[in-house]
């Protein structure tokens, strides 16, 4: 049995190359928010989750653009990267949900964005030779956490939400630029339109990791503190009825 040949395609190496820094900063993303799962275990969890699905795409991306591969393999190979990029599709929504409205309705919402992640792979993979169905969907997700995130941003209701607008606005423009084939640039060497796709949505990753790191240190506000912000701390109000200053 013969090992496996590297891509011919300069193109191609250099995409694979570019996987490696994305399969590395969500790895560290994992450890990261591992470590500060105590203080919200449902939404350390969710981005863990969202992280981790995309450390296990970007990981195995490395090999499908790497290696030359007949069709029966690379077909092999996509199936479980798309099937990763489905559940960092649910968990990004599903995080954007308990930040929103909290973790009961994200809690609900899970399954069901699960499902729709599973029914847009499965009909894309196994129903259809187009992936476009998955990439509206996709398109869909990141629209609806910009809305939200902004919504949030402005009523300084999380903290990093600024972070996490920039997270979601720069992977938005990194999904588009992947969609024109005739993105290229010239550094030395050449990125194709996955290449470039790579390289920006390395900085989303970032701005969202800083984004949930900040948030996970805030303490989760109840639905009364959320409606009146000016309640700070539990008590406060009351202590300020009275004449005196809180702690």
């Amino acid at each position: 049995m013969s090992s496996p040949q590297l891509n011919s395609s300069p193109t191609e190496l250099v995409t694979a190359a570019t996987n490696l820094p994305l399969a590395i900063v969500s790895l560290v993303a994992v450890v990261c928010l591992w470590q500060l799962r105590q203080a919200q275990a449902l939404r350390a969890a969710l981005w863990i989750g969202m992280f981790g699905s995309l450390a296990i795409a970007s990981g195995l991306g490395i090999f499908a653009h790497g290696l030359a591969l007949d069709a029966m393999a690379r077909k092999l190979i996509w199936q479980p990267i798309n099937a990763a990029l489905a559940l960092t599709v649910a968990c990004f929504a599903a995080g954007a949900v308990l930040d929103r409205w909290g973790a009961g309705v994200a809690g609900r919402a899970l399954p069901v964005l699960l499902l729709l992640s599973a029914v847009f792979f499965s009909y894309a993979t196994f129903g259809s030779n187009s992936f476009l169905p998955f990439v509206v969907y996709e398109g869909m997700a990141m629209l609806f956490c910009l809305t939200v995130y902004l919504t949030l941003a402005a009523q300084h209701r999380l903290a990093g939400a600024g972070w996490m607008v920039a997270g979601v606005g720069i992977t938005i423009l990194a999904a588009g630029l992947q969609a024109l084939p005739a993105v290229r640039l010239r550094l030395g060497v050449t990125f194709d339109r996955n290449g470039v796709f790579h390289l920006v949505q390395l900085a989303g990753l970032l701005c969202l990791l800083t984004g949930v790191q900040s948030g996970l240190g805030q303490r989760p506000q109840t639905r009364s503190n959320a409606a009146h912000p000016e309640l700070g701390r539990p008590g406060e109000a009351a202590l300020q009825s009275a004449g005196r200053q809180p702690i």
